[in-house]
């Protein structure tokens, strides 16, 4: 009988996608009906990395979130196609838990360089190592791999090892001795430029008909094999890893305890660790000592590639503990609140994606970094230094929960995906050793550093004063972005964040309104950013999203919500008469900020301690016990004997001492006013602090009248 042609070879054609280079197409299915490959599409989720060429599948967490699916659907008889069920978004962002290599191969698009003669390819390897100044381990550089490892060394290579390679293929009766022609190809196959099938890696994720894993992107090659091979001195065993499949796409290869064995004796598998691997049989004389030395050495060529979506959104890594960071730098450099611990680190240039090209130089390589940690003298370190990327990396504390580190994550992801100049942006965040971490550009220092060291003494000209004004609009803006957020995704950050949005969670996509409130904002999570180029005075960015909460209302019941004593508005700990907390809780630390950046103006980082010293002379009282810390404002009773608060009188005077100084331009007098009046306020009997945009556009016509 004779087949109909069917139009399906030119649909695949015309969609770009491509099948297995095993699996057929066939004309007709058996039940009679012709099927088509679709596209998932999780691409449509608000949370999901992006990538024109591809569909992330996140449906099994345990797997690469960003393997692409083909899932297929008939055609009507009629000719007619039926339409196709939208699978439901994921509210979870994607996790990344293959050590990026996948986003690799999609971004890093820069030529690379061989070195078809680097001698000891041993001596090459451990040569270019560099030392993670977390792990105290070396890891190889990415592009120092197919640097090294390149068909004309590796033909090189096998040719050291040609006798013991056919000893071997003898023993084993695997096939004739190989000639040159054979050993060229076989070098061709282990960097992957040869043809090559992945059958051996296609594996059914799930049970629906016609649901597969695709095949890694790039060619399939056996070059970090090989190099570990090399460095554990059993470089002749790569004819068994090739011959098994066994190729880099698979590491890391995973511990097996086999059922019955003592627990030191256990076996390298795949992922999926369903079968053991023969190139590690006992026939072919691995011992376990060696074994060892395999899974150990595995890690110096996969050090973890960090990058962002294709929107250049934070994603989350899952990297195993075993995994060699490549951080070439790593020094504490603050706790902050006693939450967590900030590092400033390096990260190498192979290993990042993250875009140093950004405005107001938020990124780019280090200069001279405080007490940074010694990186092992390679023949390129001197280039790699200059082109290492500062990063600050913010350590949660251990007893944080998964719940906890996802509200920050979320909400510090969904701001850096609308970029604001005057708000910290998210470059990556991972879990290692059961901790949380978010990495973030690395400020120069924060604004309380700033005014004590960087520049104590300020030049009281309207340069200063044009800045002043400039940054204290910008962070206006940039609260005003976090407090009020209007989306069509019910679907974002705001689910497993706000209560309410998660009893919406399959509400329609409408549009809907947020609300963020910040809740910690001081000098200390003000970071400055100077100007690269050394034009103006820098960037102020607000930061440390870790206090802060979503909701759907901009009023919730009031509860007590401490957070830094000085610096909290007096809601944090008394109740005020409405019952109610609101995001006007962060204009109040704000105009702290404010204050004391005018008083830095006039008098300096002398005029901001002397500040102090005087509000801590006016203190409250909780359970009975005296508090001198500093803060704004201070607690007394009302003629019913409740508590009440009211603001330092100290505030209010030396407000009126800014005023009266000779230098106090009428922009400085509207500022002050507007701190007074409408920021530094305990709100009752109706009234109320300025929103942040009222704020930043009462500061933007003052700068329209004349500093």
């Amino acid at each position: 009988m004779t087949r109909s042609i069917t139009p399906l070879g030119r649909l695949v054609r015309l969609s770009g996608l491509h099948l297995p280079d095993h699996q057929s197409v066939p004309d007709a299915a058996q039940d009679g009906e012709i099927r088509r490959p679709v596209l998932d599409d999780n691409d449509l989720r608000d949370d999901a990395p992006q990538d024109a060429s591809c569909t992330i599948n996140a449906q099994n967490s345990d797997q690469d979130p960003n393997f692409l699916s083909v899932q297929t659907a008939p055609f009507r008889r009629d000719g007619g196609v039926p339409p196709i069920t939208r699978p439901t978004p994921q509210s979870e962002p994607s996790v990344i838990t293959d050590l990026g290599n996948r986003l690799r191969m999609r971004t890093d698009s820069s030529a690379l360089s061989c070195d078809d003669n680097p001698g000891d390819l041993q001596d090459a390897l451990t040569h270019e190592f560099v030392e993670s100044a977390v792990q105290r381990a070396n890891f190889l550089p990415n592009r120092q791999l197919p640097r090294l490892i390149n068909p004309a060394s590796v033909e090189k290579e096998l040719a050291v090892y040609q006798k013991s390679i056919m000893k071997r293929i003898k023993t084993l009766d695997f096939r004739l001795p190989l000639s040159k022609f054979e050993l060229i190809a076989e070098a061709h196959k282990i960097c992957g430029s040869g043809e090559q099938s992945w059958h051996s890696h296609f594996e059914t994720i799930t049970p629906t008909r016609g649901t597969r894993r695709q095949r890694p992107l790039g060619d399939k090659s056996y070059r970090k094999i090989l190099a570990i091979l090399i460095l554990i001195d059993r470089p002749s065993r790569i004819h068994d890893f090739v011959e098994d499949e066994v190729c880099d796409a698979d590491l890391p290869l995973e511990k097996f305890q086999p059922p019955g064995k003592p627990s030191s004796h256990w076996e390298l598998r795949r992922k999926d660790g369903k079968s053991s691997l023969k190139c590690f049989s006992k026939k072919r004389k691995w011992r376990q000592s060696t074994i060892r030395k395999f899974e150990k050495t595995q890690w110096a060529v996969l050090a973890p590639y960090l990058s962002q979506d294709a929107r250049k959104v934070a994603l989350r890594y899952k990297i195993p503990d075993s995994a060699i960071l490549p951080f070439a730098s790593w020094s504490q450099i603050t706790v902050t609140s006693g939450f967590s611990k900030v590092f400033a680190a390096e990260v190498h240039p192979d290993h990042h994606a993250f875009d140093t090209r950004t405005e107001k130089g938020e990124l780019g390589p280090v200069d001279d970094m405080s007490s940074p940690l010694e990186v092992k003298t390679t023949r390129e370190s001197t280039k790699a230094r200059k082109d290492m990327l500062a990063v600050a990396v913010k350590q949660l504390r251990p007893e944080t929960t998964e719940q906890d580190f996802l509200r920050e994550f979320k909400i510090l992801r969904h701001i850096s995906k609308h970029q604001h100049e005057h708000l910290i942006t998210l470059l990556a965040s991972y879990e290692q050793m059961g901790l949380y971490h978010l990495v973030f550009p690395l400020a120069t220092a924060d604004l309380y550093t700033y005014w004590k060291t960087f520049c104590s003494n300020p030049e009281r000209d309207p340069a200063t004063a044009a800045w002043i004004a400039e940054q204290c609009e910008g962070l206006a803006r940039g609260l005003e972005a976090v407090h009020k957020h209007d989306t069509f995704s019910g679907e974002s950050l705001m689910n497993g964040v706000s209560p309410e949005a998660a009893k919406d969670k399959g509400r329609a996509r409408s549009l809907r309104t947020f609300h963020c409130r910040h809740g910690d904002i001081k000098p200390e999570n003000t970071l400055w950013f100077p100007d690269p180029e050394g034009k103006g005075k820098g960037t102020l960015k607000i930061a440390d999203f870790g206090a802060a909460e979503v909701t759907e209302k901009d009023e919730v019941p009031w509860r007590k919500n401490p957070a830094s004593l000085i610096y909290e508005p007096p809601e944090a700990r008394i109740q005020p008469p409405d019952g109610i907390i609101k995001t006007s809780y962060d204009i109040w630390c704000l105009g702290c900020i404010f204050l004391n950046m005018a008083v830095w103006y006039f008098d300096g980082w002398e005029g901001i301690e002397n500040f102090l010293t005087r509000r801590q002379k006016v203190g409250f009282s909780l359970h009975g016990v005296p508090f001198h810390t500093g803060e704004f404002y201070f607690a007394d009773k009302d003629d019913d004997g409740k508590p009440v608060a009211k603001v330092k009188p100290v505030v209010h005077q030396v407000i009126q001492e800014l005023h009266s100084h000779p230098d106090c331009t009428p922009f400085l007098h509207e500022f002050l006013t507007l701190i007074q009046e409408g920021m530094l306020i305990v709100e009752r009997d109706g009234r109320g602090r300025k929103s942040a945009h009222n704020i930043a556009s009462d500061i933007s016509e003052m700068r329209e009248r004349g500093i």
